[in-house]
């Protein structure tokens, strides 16, 4: 079984706001099955916009993970957030978890073709790419070497805490070089998570910020900060959302899915106007390059 290899990133104090840009049925979860076609009604372009209008209000940019169906179906919208200053980065092609994919070759080839997608669309290269559902894990490391040979500069798809559907336990909680198993080095900039002593508090975006108090989020950012390294939000388009719709899962994902919705979004909300949130690939500049 391949281990990491992990080389640190210079410390630095940051504030990394990242949006995965899905739709509502885009997940992962072991009780949902995917329709064959997107189901209606379609909300990824009137909730993304709102979070572009969040970010407009409280004068932040951030890392977009587009999807690359997303991008096909509405080239305007990754054209607006380009436009708006923020970085358009990778979220694959469709919604699909890495550790499932038919080869490593056919990964490559549909992460290339999101990426393509994606460049159209923006007007302007795409450097960094996020799994879907965090989904390189122990079994997928092999995906670190294809996304370089697909010409991403940076990934941003490890979890530093395991769970049933995703996680990688001896993940960096920190921005680190990590040596891939053919032995090539690829940066990554890993999904928040605090580390106090052998624990590890993963925060910042998704169920995490939903039950955690705003507290507790404040305390990570104020210790990330004492540390000189950056703290991290994750947001998707659903949790902005005013219409909630019903998804057939079993309880306990039901439970993921919908708890405390409407306590994130107020916590976000309160999150967005409490730091200077930048793009990955501006504060990385000198790691990822242009």
């Amino acid at each position: 079984m391949p281990t990491l290899r992990i080389r640190p990133a210079a410390p630095r104090s940051a504030a990394l706001l990242t949006v995965d840009v899905e739709d509502w049925y885009h997940v992962n979860y072991r009780s949902w099955r995917a329709p064959s076609l997107p189901p209606e009604p379609v909300r990824v372009d009137v909730n993304t916009r709102r979070i572009l209008a969040l970010c407009s209000e409280h004068h932040i940019r951030g890392t977009f993970f587009i999807l690359g169906c997303v991008a096909r179906r509405h080239p305007g919208l990754v054209r607006e957030i380009a436009d708006a200053g923020h970085e358009v980065a990778c979220h694959s092609l469709e919604h699909d978890l890495v550790y499932e994919s038919p080869s490593p070759a056919e990964f490559r080839r549909v992460a290339a073709d999101a990426r393509v997608a994606l460049e159209d669309a923006a007007g302007r290269p795409v450097l960094g790419f996020r799994a879907p559902s965090w989904s390189i894990t122990r079994n997928a490391l092999w995906a670190l070497d294809e996304l370089l040979a697909a010409g991403f500069r940076y990934d941003a798809s490890l979890f530093p805490f395991e769970n049933y559907l995703y996680g990688l336990r001896e993940a960096p909680t920190r921005p680190a070089w990590v040596t891939t198993p053919a032995g090539a080095e690829i940066f990554e900039v890993p999904a928040p998570a605090l580390e106090l002593g052998r624990l590890r508090l993963p925060h910042g975006g998704g169920f995490y910020l939903r039950v955690l108090p705003l507290w507790a989020e404040r305390l990570a950012m104020w210790t990330h900060a004492r540390r000189s390294e950056p703290t991290m939000l994750y947001v998707h388009p659903r949790e902005v959302d005013d219409l909630e719709i019903p998804m057939p899962l079993s309880i306990t994902e039901r439970l993921i899915q919908n708890a405390r919705v409407a306590a994130g979004r107020a916590k976000l909300l309160r999150l967005l106007g409490a730091a200077r949130w930048s793009p990955i690939r501006e504060v990385y500049a000198a790691e990822i390059g242009n």
